[in-house]
């Protein structure tokens, strides 16, 4: 379906053809460190593998993004086309790695040579979200500026909601623009998502320097509104959520959007949605 943004001209949908699915075995280790909790892919044009970002926060091993070879020659996703070939610790512009729970690295776009990163943070301990550069090596340069508004202050009364913070993150192919959403609404904005209830979350959009680096100024924001929960948990105190958790930039103002719901003892259901800024206001 089209997801309508307020004031903004809505694209027709988009049909997808399901090509397949693969599978990263349960234990599998890669120069000795786990692999798993993969939360975001990025396609790397220069070495024709997709770089994988784990969502460890530093606590299994260092945080690290993975380099994956996937044969998609035949059309197809099969098990056994997605081979790990690569490791790239993330390290703090100090060159250590980053210390264990500073961060809950979620998104990965690629643009103008340099990795983006951004973390949830973890709200309910008040320590703050980011998204920030970093060089191929893993080594980073620094945050985007972000507005204070998304900062928590620990006693969850403002900002980003705790694991429902910056899940998402894309590059536009001109890697003009850089698009980040929160996951549900922050605390000051509106409720979390629930059964019948829906979170007015943000999409932020930062201008990428024309001439490489980091943006200066804050991103532009646009209200996405994310869809209630659409079942009824079986019992009222069963485990409930429905996000935004990814974004593909197809242009300045279009992008895809995924929303994953979870609800205990139902299960898993996503919706994929396009999604048109023009016309909308900052």
């Amino acid at each position: 379906p089209s997801k309508r943004i307020p004031g903004a001209i809505v694209s027709e949908p988009t049909s997808f053809e399901w090509i397949g699915a693969d599978t990263i075995a349960p234990g599998m280790r890669f120069e000795g460190e786990p692999v798993g909790g993969l939360s975001a892919l990025a396609w790397d044009a220069g070495s024709g593998e997709f770089l994988a970002l784990s969502d460890d926060r530093s606590e299994l091993a260092p945080a690290r993004i993975y380099r994956l070879r996937i044969d998609l020659s035949d059309g197809r996703l099969d098990p056994g086309d997605v081979q790990v070939v690569g490791r790239i610790h993330l390290e703090t512009p100090d060159g250590s790695f980053f210390a264990k729970r500073s961060l809950d690295p979620e998104g990965l776009a690629l643009t103008g040579g340099h990795m983006y990163v951004s973390s949830e943070g973890e709200a309910n301990v008040g320590l703050a979200p980011f998204v920030a550069e970093f060089e191929p090596s893993g080594r980073e340069l620094g945050p985007l500026p972000l507005p204070h508004r998304y900062i928590p202050d620990g006693k969850l009364t403002w900002g980003v909601r705790d694991n429902l913070a910056f899940e998402s993150l894309a590059a536009t192919p001109d890697g003009v623009w850089l698009f980040s959403g929160t996951e549900n609404a922050l605390v000051q904005d509106g409720p979390a998502a629930d059964a019948g209830v829906a979170s007015p979350s943000r999409l932020l959009r930062w201008r990428m320097p024309a001439n490489g680096g980091r943006p200066t100024t804050l991103p532009s924001e646009y209200l996405y509104r994310v869809e209630g929960v659409s079942v009824t948990p079986p019992n009222p105190s069963a485990f409930r959520v429905n996000g935004l958790v990814e974004l593909i930039a197809l242009s300045p103002t279009r992008l895809l959007a995924l929303e994953r719901q979870f609800v205990s003892g139902v299960g898993v259901d996503i919706r994929l949605y396009r999604v048109d800024l023009a016309g909308a206001t900052d």
